[in-house]
């Protein structure tokens, strides 16, 4: 099964052509709207699967980017089913979290672009923030 494919399922098993403005649907939505807009869809064809204006859609891709870079918890772990489903066994094209556990605090960092799947195997459960850092740096640096 193609990327698109998977999307169009996941657009009908998660009902997200429904009209309702439930924050899980719409988080869900917005993040479908990008994963469209990356594989080359025009807003316009993207607005007619969802039966939406053009200008709904480049707001959704806005409020994407938006809360990605804020690193917005509640919308990031609204997305990671999606996530799950659409990803890639050679490399993540999308926004990957990564818990880092230290101590009781849960720590929530997020990687965006392609990341090797050799940098994901050295991943651990349990490093440190600046452990993951290094590592991370040190693959990037080999590449």
């Amino acid at each position: 099964m193609n990327k698109i494919e998977q999307i169009k399922d996941i657009i009908q098993r998660y009902d997200l052509t429904i009209k309702n403005r439930s924050r899980r649907i719409v988080y869900q939505r917005m993040y479908i709207f990008y994963k469209l807009y990356r594989l080359g869809f025009t807003l316009q064809e993207i607005g007619k699967i969802f039966n939406m204006n053009h200008s709904t859609i480049l707001y959704g891709l806005k409020r994407h980017e938006m809360w990605c870079k804020k690193q917005d918890i509640i919308y990031l772990n609204t997305i990671v089913p999606l996530m799950n489903e659409l990803e890639d066994d050679k490399a993540y094209e999308e926004t990957l979290l990564i818990q880092l556990n230290k101590g009781r605090m849960i720590k929530t960092i997020t990687i965006t672009g392609i990341i090797d799947s050799k940098i994901l195997d050295n991943l651990k459960e349990f490093m440190t923030m600046s452990e993951f850092c290094s590592n991370f740096i040190e693959n990037v640096d080999k590449s």
